[in-house]
């Protein structure tokens, strides 16, 4: 991912920057999404929020670790909404996943073909997608610019050479 190839070294945690390699290719693009439990209180990402800014840093959202894209873009969306929210790390999007039908957090930030297999499973639902436009296959699911808060967030994958 090229965010945490600009963020990584910003943190001291590599010794390579992403001038260090020359992109080859674009895999995929994905925004980022806020994820609940199907059995949450909260249907709307507006009920979301009000329960964040109902209750500033109680509501747990989980994220990968300090500094990747999912950590910066549920910054950003309290940031932008106006609400506080507990950041819950995880080494990535699959614990953080799991962390949630288990109550160990309220919501997750991460991109909503990540969590695509808990939705279809129906453990999970997609509150808001953080893009320009709705997601394929998530045609349902508003953007968090349809509702008033203006955040497009997300991360591309591809393949670089050193």
């Amino acid at each position: 991912m090229v965010v945490e190839l600009a963020i990584l070294p910003l943190l001291n945690q590599v010794r390579f920057s992403v001038d260090d390699f020359r992109m080859v290719a674009r895999l995929n693009a994905d925004p980022a999404s806020v994820v609940v439990r199907a059995d949450a209180p909260w249907n709307t990402i507006e009920e979301f929020v009000a329960e964040a800014k109902k209750r500033p840093d109680q509501v747990k959202l989980g994220a990968s670790g300090v500094g990747s894209i999912w950590n910066l873009a549920a910054a950003a969306m309290a940031e932008r909404a106006g609400a506080g929210f507990l950041h819950v790390p995880y080494p990535g999007s699959a614990p953080g996943l799991l962390a949630l039908p288990g109550g160990h957090v309220d919501a997750g930030a991460t991109s909503p073909g990540e969590a695509a297999a808990h939705v279809q499973a129906g453990k999970l639902k997609v509150l808001a997608v953080m893009s320009d436009g709705r997601v394929p296959g998530f045609e349902s699911v508003p953007t968090l610019k349809e509702r008033g808060v203006d955040l497009s967030i997300g991360t591309w994958r591809g393949l670089g050479v050193r």
